[in-house]
C-alpha cells in the first residue's frame, strides 16, 4: 500500500475552515471526537476533511446543497421530526465551507484548541404551510371555488328555466310576476285544476251510471220487441190459415149450391 500523502501546511487543521454556525451538529461531533481521539478515528476524519477541501470545490458543494434543497421543496417534502438537516438522500453530509476561513458571525479557531459548539436550536413545527400548486400551475383552492361557482350557476339556470316553463303553462300574465308570486299563483292554479278534475270525475261517474241504466232499458225494450215480433208472426200465420179455411168453405158452399140447383132441375 503506498504511503498516505501528508497534508499541506494550509490544511494542517482541516476543521479550522469549517463555519460553526452552518452545521453545529457536525462540528459538535467532530469536537467530541477530538477530545478523545483514537488513531483510526482521527485518520478517517482527516481523510474526510482532505477529501472535501482538496478534491471537491466549495462552489460544487454549495451548488449540490442548494440543488438538493430545491428538490425537497419541489417534491413538497418538509423536515420531519426525526430527520437530520445534514443528511441528504444518499446519506452524505452537507457541509457549507467558508473559503476565507471565516463564517458568518463565527470566529477562527486555532489549531489544537477545542471547539465549544452550542447544541442545535430546537426546531419549530406547525409553521405556515406553503400553498401547493399542481403540475400545471393551477391553484387547487381557487379551482375548487371556481367549480363550486359553476355548480351554483348551473343550478340557478335550471331553476330559472323551470320557472319560465311553468309560467308558460299558466294563464296569461303569469310571466310578468315575480318568482314567489309565480309559485303562489301556480299553487292556486293547480288547486283549481284539481277541484275541476274532481268535479269532472264525479260527473263522469254519474253519467256512466245513467248510461248503464239506459243500456239496461234498451236491452229490455229489444227483448220486448223481439217477443212482439214473434207473436205477430204467429197471428199472421193464424190469419192466413183462417183465410184459407174460409176460401175452402166458400168453395164447398158454391159446390153444394150447384148440386142443389142441378137436383131441382132434374125433379122439375
Amino acid at each position: 500500500m503506498p504511503p498516505r500523502p501528508s497534508p499541506s501546511p494550509a490544511l494542517a487543521d482541516p476543521f479550522s475552515a469549517l463555519d460553526p454556525s452552518l452545521h453545529p451538529a457536525t462540528l459538535h461531533s467532530i469536537a467530541t471526537s477530538r477530545r478523545s481521539p483514537s488513531p483510526p478515528d482521527t485518520t478517517r476524519l482527516t481523510d474526510f476533511a482532505q477529501h472535501i477541501l482538496g478534491e471537491t470545490g466549495f462552489g460544487e458543494l454549495l451548488e449540490a446543497a442548494r440543488e438538493e434543497e430545491n428538490q425537497r421543496e419541489i417534491a413538497g417534502v418538509g423536515d420531519g421530526p426525526g430527520e437530520d438537516h445534514g443528511l441528504g438522500h444518499g446519506g452524505g453530509i452537507d457541509v457549507d465551507v467558508d473559503v476565507d476561513g471565516e463564517g458568518e458571525g463565527g470566529e477562527f479557531v486555532p489549531e489544537g484548541e477545542d471547539v465549544d459548539v452550542p447544541p442545535p436550536p430546537p426546531r419549530a413545527y406547525g409553521g405556515r404551510k406553503r400553498r401547493r400548486e399542481d403540475v400545471e400551475g393551477v391553484d387547487p383552492v381557487r379551482s375548487k371555488k371556481d367549480s363550486h361557482k359553476e355548480v351554483e350557476r348551473r343550478r340557478r339556470d335550471n331553476i330559472n328555466d323551470g320557472l319560465t316553463e311553468l309560467a308558460s303553462l299558466l294563464p296569461e300574465g303569469a310571466a310578468k310576476r315575480g318568482k314567489s308570486e309565480l309559485l303562489r299563483h301556480a299553487t292556486r292554479h293547480l288547486a283549481e285544476v284539481n277541484a275541476k278534475a274532481y268535479e269532472y270525475d264525479r260527473d263522469m261517474a254519474k253519467r256512466d251510471a245513467e248510461k248503464a241504466e239506459l243500456q239496461a232499458e234498451l236491452e229490455h225494450t229489444r227483448a220486448s220487441v223481439s217477443d212482439e215480433r214473434k207473436r205477430s208472426i204467429r197471428f199472421e200465420t193464424s190469419w192466413r190459415e183462417a183465410e184459407n179455411r174460409a176460401a175452402q168453405s166458400q168453395f164447398e158452399l158454391q159446390r153444394v149450391k150447384q148440386e142443389l140447383e142441378d137436383l131441382r132441375k132434374s125433379l122439375g
